[in-house]
């Protein structure tokens, strides 16, 4: 109740100040017209008897901004996944289960709908919106995936203080990638979010955070979880080249009506090297703690994005927890960028093989409205899973 009418009331007050405001400048006073489009096809190949799925899905995506006025403005934004063509794939909500999964359901939604103030180093955001803190693994937008990931939200920025940012963030419902039409595609909740960062002259930030989700759907209530969390991250230029590090702790446990087992520890160590002709080379380890009951879970982060492309850890870490060894090499090649990875995966509790998986990723904007992109992910199973080979290619245009 205190979101709907905190809402509405903003929405009155832009109203009212947009109402008898006087002219600004020329670009404060335009109402900004924003669209986006990506099709993409899909293919997964798993060694067990569900059938090979294949997706061809176009996602659209438009929106309005309006006219600043003295701090406030709003943004309404609207979203479009389509299936085209042969529905052979499980995406999740669509019954189709003798099909490999490919996330990417059909579904028409408003996607943001939100009041904005912004006073020099106040920035209040009121309705649904996007988020992304820090690398996105705790919270994202799902971004790989053609539904966006966004939050029925009060959040608050605050960068009074140089080299300092502050970010609070009060969550009622998060409306995930998988659609309205997924059991668990909306997660009622009363959630709190706390995140400070201090950058230093040396460009190293050091990074705290409080993430308190209190899930409402029955369905996930025992997933509920206190999270507290530092991060320190940094680059150490040389005159051949610059020497990057990050190294991040937290803790997990339960939270309101979240099971008392809610228990685990998360680590990630990264070292890397980016040289003068862009071209950069990393090994790290994240580690997911688990003991054999829970394991450390990321259920609103951009999980794409980590344990290897071929999400087979994404949507829940083992209950033995996974430890994820990697190496990565981004090359710059003919205006593309070319990532390749190796993952190494092991059981947190106990060590079991949980097998490795190799990746492929090629990046290539055209004109700067256009975009190709290939991703090639080959999962070889051990004591986890089942081997997996999963590809895909799309192509967007941004307005």
């Amino acid at each position: 109740m205190f979101y709907r009418i905190s809402v509405l009331a903003v929405v009155a007050v832009v109203a009212g100040l947009s109402a008898r405001a006087e002219a600004q400048d020329e670009q404060a006073n335009r109402f900004n017209f924003t669209f986006d489009a990506r099709a993409r096809v899909e293919e997964v190949d798993q060694d067990n008897a569900l059938q090979d799925a294949t997706a061809l899905t176009l996602r659209l995506r438009a929106g309005l901004k309006t006219p600043s006025r003295r701090g406030l403005s709003a943004l309404a934004e609207f979203e479009a996944v389509e299936i085209v063509g042969a529905e052979d794939f499980n995406s999740g909500s669509n019954g189709r289960t003798e099909y490999s999964a490919v996330l990417d359901p059909e579904a028409v939604e408003l996607n943001q709908l939100v009041v904005r103030y912004l006073d020099g180093s106040h920035y209040l955001q009121v309705g649904r919106q996007r988020m992304i803190l820090d690398n996105a693994r705790f919270f994202g937008d799902v971004g790989y995936r053609q539904n966006q990931q966004t939050y029925d939200a009060v959040s608050y920025m605050n960068t009074a203080l140089q080299g300092q940012q502050f970010r609070y963030a009060y969550m009622s419902r998060a409306r995930r990638f998988l659609s309205d039409e997924h059991p668990v595609g909306e997660i009622d909740m009363d959630s709190h979010l706390l995140n400070y960062r201090l950058q230093r002259l040396n460009s190293d930030t050091f990074t705290a955070y409080a993430y308190l989700i209190d899930m409402d759907t029955p369905a996930v209530v025992q997933n509920s979880t206190k999270t507290f969390g530092l991060r320190y991250s940094g680059t150490y230029a040389t005159t051949a080249a610059d020497l990057l590090y990050a190294l991040e702790y937290a803790n997990q446990s339960d939270y309101a009506d979240g099971a008392s087992t809610n228990d685990a520890d998360y680590v990630a160590v990264e070292l890397g090297v980016k040289f003068k002709n862009e071209w950069l080379a990393q090994i790290g380890q994240e580690r997911l703690g688990g003991d054999g009951i829970y394991g450390f879970q990321t259920p609103f982060g951009t999980n794409h994005a980590f344990n290897g492309l071929a999400d087979v850890f994404a949507a829940r870490t083992p209950a033995t927890g996974l430890v994820d060894s990697y190496a990565k090499l981004v090359v710059p090649l003919f205006g593309a960028r070319i990532l390749l990875a190796a993952h190494d995966f092991d059981a947190d509790q106990g060590g079991a093989d949980h097998g490795s998986e190799l990746n492929l990723q090629v990046e290539k904007r055209f004109a700067e409205r256009f975009g190709f992109n290939l991703m090639v992910a080959d999962y070889r199973a051990d004591n986890f899973a089942v081997d997996m080979t999963k590809w895909a290619i799309w192509l967007d245009f941004r307005y």
